[in-house]
């Protein structure tokens, strides 16, 4: 027995061209049958950046905060001046403390708010702020935008927030 292998051209036509086309006609079809208006807010990742990239002021102003609110606190009060005296540097430490306490619960709050925040993009929902006294309480400097993000830094977490 002799074989022989024979080349002979291969008359079957390929039929990829026309499952492509098939396929992409098939795709647009569905992409349009079941398109909805276009809906998303970015609130929570507005304020999430705004959080991480303003924290680190809060770090600069907190003895600037920390001095200001005892002065205004003693100047609001009716204590005697023995008093005032007396509580006037242990109260700028313990709020310089408290304010830097407060920008680093910031910036946790705005790395936690940051994933959700990039996935609720495509969608109208939002996340209600983890950390209130960033909306609430009083800042040095503070601005409002309507197109990125708010600018608010200097805040005095040390005044009374509802």
């Amino acid at each position: 027995m002799n074989f022989r292998l024979v080349n002979r051209p291969c008359t079957a036509r390929p039929r990829t061209a026309q499952f492509r086309i098939v396929a992409i006609l098939l795709a647009t079809a569905v992409l349009v049958t079941t398109a909805t208006p276009a809906v998303a807010s970015t609130e929570t990742l507005r304020r999430s950046v705004s959080n991480i990239s303003q924290a680190p002021l809060d770090f600069l102003f907190s003895p600037f905060v920390g001095i200001y609110s005892v002065i205004t606190r003693m100047r609001e009060q009716e204590d005697p001046t023995a008093v005032r005296v007396a509580f006037f540097f242990p109260g700028i430490v313990w709020n310089t403390g408290v304010n830097i306490g407060g920008a680093t619960i910031r910036l946790v709050t705005g790395g936690l708010e940051l994933v959700p925040g990039i996935f609720l993009v495509p969608f109208e929902a939002d996340l209600d702020s983890l950390y209130a006294p960033v909306a609430n309480a009083a800042a040095m400097f503070e601005m409002e935008t309507p197109c990125c993000i708010d600018v608010k830094f200097g805040i005095d977490y040390t005044a009374a927030v509802n």
